[in-house]
């Protein structure tokens, strides 16, 4: 047998057994080393439990309403107030309880398009709670006056921050515009209802609605009214005659203890929104 295929047939088997062995087939020698496999323990960490983080307000509706506290007008709120109006936002919330109680400061911002601030208004909302409720539902509203505002668009940015715990709602936006006020051609008069006979020197009410008819959603600013009669001079009156109206719907409002000492025929007219109506003072009933 010929030696060297012998060692190198040999070292080619070491090397099919051990898996581990190195040659070149060549009779240099062959060297044989063995892996030892060490194990290595590892320790399990144990999770260190995390607390619950601190309840906080929370927003559940928000939009701009008809007449303060009208909280119904959420479901249907308006989206524009005339130049002069009250932009009124109402909103819904529910506030965390802590040892029978509720503590919270609200806030309202008021920010123009361009994103810059133009008014805000806080207010501080505490009260007991008798029963084990972990949260109670409140309703709050913010008014403001559009007097000195351009006509645009508009962002109120609502914040609640409940101060028994220390934590602040989600905020919550209203975007709304300022349009013009509704005028001649944007209302009109309906449902006059007076009394069949008016006596002179007797008290009456007038009641009578406004209807907007224009296409947006906007506000009547009116403070004087003026009763003409065929045969003295007219009278101007003061009154407040104002609200938010949405397209298309309609606001009453009531002349309350109203007289005179004049008989005859009489025109009620609203002149900035170009409406009137006719009514008749009789003599005194003998």
């Amino acid at each position: 047998m010929n030696r060297r295929n012998y060692i190198t047939s040999l070292g080619s088997g070491l090397t099919l057994l051990a898996g581990c062995a190195t040659g070149d087939g060549s009779d240099e020698g062959e060297t044989n080393s063995t892996a030892t496999e060490t194990e290595t323990a590892t320790e399990t960490s144990t999770p260190t439990p995390t607390s619950e983080p601190d309840p906080k307000a929370v927003i559940t509706d928000a939009g701009l309403i008809r007449e303060r506290g009208r909280y119904p007008d959420l479901a249907r709120s308006i989206t524009s107030v005339g130049r002069g109006g009250e932009a009124i936002v109402g909103m819904k919330h529910q506030l965390p309880v802590k040892e029978g109680a509720v503590s919270a400061i609200i806030q309202a911002t008021i920010r123009d398009d361009d994103g810059i601030e133009i008014d805000q208004s806080s207010m501080d909302s505490d009260a007991v709670v008798q029963d084990e409720s972990e949260f109670v539902s409140h309703k709050a509203w913010f008014a403001f006056d559009t007097s000195e505002w351009d006509t645009g668009s508009y962002t109120i940015e609502l914040l609640v921050n409940a101060t028994n715990y220390g934590t602040t709602a989600d905020p919550e936006t209203v975007e709304f515009d300022v349009v013009e006020p509704l005028g001649d051609g944007d209302v009109t008069l309906e449902l006059v209802e007076k009394p069949n006979t008016i006596r002179v020197n007797e008290s009456f009410d007038l009641t009578y609605n406004i209807r907007n008819v224009s296409d947006r959603d906007s506000s009547l600013i009116v403070d004087t009214v003026v009763v003409d009669h065929e045969d003295v001079d007219a009278v101007e009156l003061e009154r407040d005659i104002s609200g938010n109206i949405p397209a298309g719907g309609r606001e009453q409002f009531d002349e309350t203890d109203f007289s005179t000492n004049v008989t005859g025929d009489f025109i009620y007219r609203i002149p900035t929104l170009g409406v009137e109506f006719p009514f008749t003072v009789e003599p005194p009933q003998n």
